[in-house]
């Protein structure tokens, strides 16, 4: 039923455009493409946070075996 209204308003001069945009669906494949990365955003942000803490206490681990290698060479 849909489609039939559609080829018929098409035959309207003024409808054509209209017509061209309600059947236009690459703004839906945009939308579902932004949510997607949205969502992975939000994935890569909370493994960021979670690893953190780790990263935070590896780098001092290092930084304290450096400084105390860097102190006995001098």
């Amino acid at each position: 039923m849909k489609t039939m209204l559609f080829a018929h308003a098409a035959r309207v001069p003024g409808l054509r455009s209209v017509v061209r945009a309600l059947s236009d669906r690459r703004g839906v494949t945009a939308l579902e493409y932004g949510l997607v990365a949205a969502l992975a955003a939000v994935a890569i942000i909370t493994a960021m946070n979670s690893f953190s803490g780790g990263l935070t206490s590896t780098f001092t681990a290092i930084n304290t075996k450096l400084t105390t290698t860097a102190g006995s060479i001098k």
